[in-house]
């Protein structure tokens, strides 16, 4: 009996799940189709809520929320970070902004209430998620990624101050341990940039920005406790995000929030929360990574794999 042929929505679908990208271009499916048929294929999609549309052109893949049952971005970094990525696919360049890189060297505690980044050349395409639109800014200059050692030896510094093994930066990061340990070990030729910039965002620290100074937490339980109360009636405050994070204590009024925090908030926030919890506390961080697992396991978490690595962890790692 003859295999039946897959339709253009299916081909599509097929070739997304079985990509590593978490950004898809419409030229990415030229040679299925032609682009009238490719733009209907993906509108549904859309629709189906396997994709997000980002702007004319742009895509990202997309998962349902265990809690809310709407598509969210894939990508675990947040918005950000799939914007990075489209700019690149685009073939924009781009760097930080001046208010990353002043909140980064810890010159300013302010956040743009949306991302911003600064690129070279002529770019005028929307690119949207949400209430988010990513702010342009003009006039970026091509940066140095610096020397890989100096990359490397802040990498080592910062997953230390932030209790975390290689194999356990590694999941977050969604790469292999052998990976986190060539980055620390400045290993040349075998990295991509791709994977270096991946690690850096994760630890707070910004990438093509020497001497690699990290964000330490500021006011990163109070953007978590705000992010995660937008769809309940119950605000939880950072006191007590803080206080469920480093002790483990959950009480049954907030499990909505907390879940919708470790669900769904973007790695580097849910790092940066969990730094400044252990700080307020005078713990290690390890302490509550461990905390953070057990309330993932506890609340039947699709992200509790994530965070597993954190109960074999018994010590502040090095």
């Amino acid at each position: 009996m003859a295999r039946a042929k897959h339709t253009l929505n299916e081909c599509i679908a097929l070739r997304i799940a079985r990509s590593k990208r978490d950004v898809f271009l419409t030229r990415d499916f030229a040679s299925l189709s032609g682009e009238d048929q490719i733009i209907r294929a993906l509108r549904v999609l859309v629709g189906k809520q396997k994709l997000i549309r980002l702007g004319k052109g742009v895509y990202a893949k997309a998962r349902l929320s265990s809690l809310t049952g709407m598509a969210v971005l894939a990508n675990p970094e947040g918005f950000l970070s799939v914007a990075q990525q489209a700019l690149e696919r685009l073939q924009v360049v781009w760097e930080p902004s001046d208010a990353q890189r002043a909140f980064s060297e810890s010159r300013s505690t302010q956040i743009p209430a949306n991302p911003v980044l600064k690129v070279k050349g002529r770019f005028s395409r929307k690119l949207r998620y949400g209430s988010n639109q990513l702010v342009i800014e003009r006039g970026a200059k091509p940066t140095e990624s610096g020397c890989r050692a100096e990359v490397g030896n802040a990498i080592r510094r910062r997953r230390a101050e932030l209790g975390l093994t290689q194999a356990f930066l590694a999941d977050l990061s969604g790469l292999r341990r052998h990976t986190i340990s060539d980055i620390e070990r400045g290993m040349p030729g075998k990295l991509s940039h791709e994977a270096v910039r991946r690690v850096m965002i994760v630890v707070g620290l910004s990438p093509g920005l020497p001497p690699f100074k990290p964000k330490h937490a500021k006011r990163a339980l109070w953007m978590a406790a705000n992010s995660s109360s937008v769809s309940y009636r119950r605000a939880i405050t950072p006191e007590v995000l803080g206080h469920t994070l480093s002790t483990g204590d959950l009480s049954a009024q907030f499990i909505p929030q907390v879940g919708t925090f470790l669900e769904e908030a973007p790695v580097p926030l849910l790092v940066m929360a969990v730094e400044e919890a252990a700080a307020g506390q005078r713990i290690a961080p390890h302490v509550v990574w461990r905390n953070v697992a057990l309330l993932a396991d506890r609340l039947d978490l699709v992200r509790s794999g994530l965070f597993r690595r954190a109960l074999l962890t018994k010590s502040s790692p090095r």
